[in-house]
């Protein structure tokens, strides 16, 4: 995420400011604002799941969304939530499972919202500590309700409260993993979304939003799909490979022109589908093509000319098929440089990356449905 790496592997960063709409607390905020939607949850689940039969009948769990903020050109995208009274500002992660925000703990977050700590019963806290490539975060588990939309409030959600961050989060206050690994003894957010029965459906889906720095980032919906934002019947579905819950799926296929860089005999295929990530990452070999496709320089700027005749991306999933084209692998700035998107994957866990370049073209659904896990790519409308 930060420095165009994706948190959980490797970098973070941010800045924004808001106003939330809770009823009875209002945060002013000197850019923008940030608001839940106020529609009655029935109403939500018609409109959203495109069936009015259902109106006015009590569904055992919701649909609800949250709009996002684009920040730093699609760098980051972030939402309001609501801890207790207090709202923190946090980055949407899919390659992670964990909560965390700032706390009044320590003086690396004297500028950030902050969650305020029982300091008589610090012995009752455990101690947290996450590390990533470009430092890390440390603090104290707190447990407490998490308000992430206007319908959609988790009982008891333990998560992080910072004292201690080693790289900086600019105006951030956090970051809220939303993947379904368990293994290290944390339960997102999103998991206790669905033991809590908070939902109609295990699933989230998110429309990303490109270009510049907006309020308008585009929505994160919970409990279901929004129909009025994806092409129905184009969806390219991809199964989990992760027992963990971890948000990996794996290719048939992957080539650029006459290249093919994944296939049954080259098996460089597994795939982290990852919100908090600002790019693509790949192997090396396919990392050199793209560069000199594209003339890239020693800052990653490229030449603007060589876009348009960039070849696509095609990946197959079983006998499903989808494109990426240039403009989506590649940036044009407010400077009216270029830059690509493209960089050479830094770990061992996975062998591509799927960042959001891939969300401003499709429609990403993550689908957490038992033994039927799995990612849809839906065109956009």
């Amino acid at each position: 995420m930060y420095t165009r790496v994706c948190l959980l592997c490797i970098i973070v960063t941010l800045s924004l400011g808001y106003v939330a709409s809770k009823p009875g607390v209002e945060k002013k905020d000197k850019i923008f604002s940030l608001n839940f939607d106020v529609i009655n949850p029935r109403d939500r689940n018609c409109e959203l799941m495109g069936n009015t039969s259902n109106c006015g009948v009590e569904l055992s769990g919701t649909v609800d969304s949250a709009q996002l903020a684009n920040i730093d050109h699609g760098m980051k995208y972030i939402t309001i939530i609501y801890i207790g009274k207090d709202t923190f500002r946090v980055q949407l992660d899919t390659g992670s499972n964990v909560l965390w925000v700032c706390s009044d703990m320590g003086k690396d977050c004297e500028k950030h919202n902050q969650y305020i700590i029982d300091k008589k019963n610090l012995d009752k806290y455990k101690q947290f500590k996450l590390v990533y490539g470009s430092g890390g975060v440390a603090g104290f588990e707190v447990i407490d309700d998490v308000h992430v939309t206007k319908y959609i409030s988790i009982k008891k959600q333990t998560f992080g409260a910072a004292a201690i961050l080693k790289f900086d989060i600019d105006d951030i206050d956090g970051v809220m993993g939303l993947n379904m690994d368990t293994s290290d003894g944390h339960t997102s957010v999103f998991y206790n979304m669905i033991h809590q029965k908070l939902l109609k459906e295990p699933i989230f889906a998110m429309n990303l939003k490109g270009g510049k720095s907006s309020k308008d980032g585009g929505m994160i919906t919970f409990g279901g799909r929004h129909p009025k934002l994806f092409v129905d019947k184009t969806g390219v579905s991809a199964p989990m490979i992760d027992k963990l819950g971890r948000t990996f799926t794996h290719m048939t296929s992957l080539s650029l022109g006459k290249e093919v860089f994944c296939s049954d005999k080259i098996q460089t295929c597994s795939v982290n589908v990852d919100s908090g990530g600002s790019q693509i990452f790949a192997p090396a070999e396919f990392v050199s093509i793209i560069d000199k496709i594209l003339e890239r320089e020693k800052d990653n700027e490229i030449d603007c000319k060589k876009i348009s005749a960039a070849p696509t991306i095609e990946i197959m999933f079983g006998k499903q098929r989808m494109t990426l084209e240039s403009e989506y692998y590649t940036a044009i700035y407010g400077n009216g440089k270029c830059y690509t998107l493209v960089f050479e994957n830094p770990t061992k866990a996975f062998d591509w990356q799927f960042g959001t370049p891939f969300f401003y073209k499709f429609y990403i659904e993550f689908n957490f449905t038992p033994k039927m896990e799995h990612i849809v790519f839906w065109e956009k409308k």
